[in-house]
């Protein structure tokens, strides 16, 4: 009997399918379309099924991995996606897509090291350089994301969030102008797009214009009203601005989206603040939701804003009851000494925090200030001006003597005795606000401090709105002359 001679495939012929990979390619069609049709419950289980009769297939892994993800499951898609490599490492997406991943759990260099695998493998994939630059950006390096963002512009110059995160990199590098530039350019050529709005709506705020800035997080929240970010801003630039009925407006949708929001309830605290109702605000601290010592440390400071300041030191000594070493209370606390005996007290456990611990760069900048007010107050000048010295350096601050020179003389020109004479006589009984000018180091701070301390009036604090309307009147005035 003659053996059938072996026949061998045609070049580019499709090998034929292996009976269980039909039904397993079926499912995965199906599983897609229901993603697409939101139906993310229904997918997972559909794919957990095709899983079990086939065990470590990589793209079943690969998108119960990317539906962990959307729901906010970040380890356990991590480990999904982890799975779903071990059985292909040639997949470019799927490394990028683990890249993600990773940036979101803020593993920085593993996830650089995935998106410069997706890159090998698919050079200009889109996403890859972005991601790569959200990677350089999560630990700071903003020059290097901007290149890796420019990158991802001159590959794929229709991904949206490459122009968003370059004008966000731009803001973080201080280049305000160019940041507006990109994003203003990515708004008109992507004007549906909520990632780019929202980071133009940063962007304005960051430049003055506040309405420009509340204008694009309300077209990014009418795009997604499922995403409350955008509202969450709005209602952030807003009460920036004083522009306190549109705080509430966006203040009112974030309830009507999604109640007991922690966040939105936070704001609320600072819109009855803004507008001098101590107690809604100490009514929105309890309605957060929080864990009782971040609900001490907002009540602290809603009754402190309030001029309450031993009930307000009482919550700030519950908290380190707590957490003897949180320096948000002990900072607090700082702030509201009145030179009692609780200073020395106070100025020891401020010590010692700054000795025994090493703070984040920027609650060493609070204890450095917090120490110089309270070496201020016990009149040890010595001492205060070394914190003062070390908190501004930390902070990068820079004295430049003959700008506040001439800012001095400006203001001596301007509110010279013709000034007062001119205004003799003037006076008003209106409950209406009232505000305090003159000059620095004239006494305004403590005018208001004593008005404060009246049971019927509230005392705003220093409010630097003016400074800001000079500075764009100027900026104008410079623009068109």
């Amino acid at each position: 009997m003659s053996k059938r001679p072996k026949t061998t495939p045609r070049p580019g012929a499709r090998r034929p399918t292996p009976p269980g990979r039909a039904g397993a390619e079926a499912a995965l069609a199906q599983a897609r379309q229901l993603l697409r049709q939101g139906h993310a419950p229904q997918a997972e289980g559909l794919l957990r099924q095709l899983l079990a009769r086939q065990p470590g297939d990589h793209q079943a892994l690969h998108m119960l991995g990317l539906i962990a993800h959307q729901a906010g499951r970040l380890e356990q898609a991590r480990d999904l996606l982890d799975q779903a490599l071990q059985g292909n490492r040639r997949d470019p997406q799927l490394w990028l897509n683990f890249g993600n991943i990773l940036n979101s759990l803020r593993a920085f260099e593993q996830a650089e090291a995935a998106f410069r695998k997706a890159l090998r493998l698919r050079a200009c994939i889109p996403g890859g350089n972005s991601g790569l630059g959200m990677s350089h950006s999560g630990r700071g390096n903003h020059r290097e994301a901007s290149v890796c963002y420019r990158r991802e512009i001159g590959c794929n110059p229709v991904f949206a969030a490459g122009h968003a995160n370059l004008g966000l990199a731009c803001l973080e590098l201080g280049e305000e102008e160019e940041a507006l530039r990109v994003l203003e350019g990515a708004a008109r050529r992507f004007p549906d797009n909520v990632q780019v709005l929202e980071a133009l709506g940063a962007a304005a705020v960051r430049g003055g214009d506040t309405g420009g800035g509340i204008d694009a997080y309300r077209r990014a929240a009418t795009l997604a009203p499922r995403r409350l970010e955008a509202l969450r801003n709005m209602a952030t630039a807003a009460l920036i601005a004083g522009r306190l009925a549109e705080a509430e407006e966006a203040l009112v949708a974030l309830d009507g989206r999604r109640s007991g929001d922690p966040q939105g309830a936070l704001l609320w605290v600072k819109l009855h603040l803004a507008r001098g109702e101590i107690e809604h605000a100490l009514e929105a601290v309890e309605a957060a939701g929080l864990e009782a010592l971040r609900r001490n440390l907002y009540r602290g400071y809603v009754l402190a804003q309030a001029g309450r300041f031993a009930e307000a030191g009482a919550c700030y000594r519950a908290v380190l009851d707590e957490d003897p070493g949180l320096g948000a209370a002990l900072n607090a606390l700082a702030m509201i000494s009145d030179g009692d005996g609780d200073q020395a007290r106070l100025i020891g456990e401020l010590e010692r925090m700054l000795i025994a611990g090493e703070p984040e760069a920027g609650e060493r900048i609070g204890l450095d200030f917090s120490l110089g007010r309270l070496y201020d107050r016990a009149g040890l000048y010595d001492q205060a001006f070394s914190h003062y010295a070390a908190g501004n350096r930390r902070k990068g601050l820079r004295f430049d003597r003959a700008a506040y020179a001439d800012r001095t003389d400006r203001l001596i020109e301007t509110f010279g005795r013709g000034y007062f004479e001119g205004r003799s006589g003037l006076g008003s009984d209106s409950e209406r606000p009232l505000f305090v000018l003159g000059t620095p180091r004239s006494g305004t701070t403590l005018t208001e401090q004593i008005l404060a301390s009246h049971s019927q009036v509230f005392g705003a604090g220093e409010l630097s709105h003016f400074g800001l309307l000079i500075h764009q009147l100027e900026d104008k005035s410079v623009a068109t002359s």
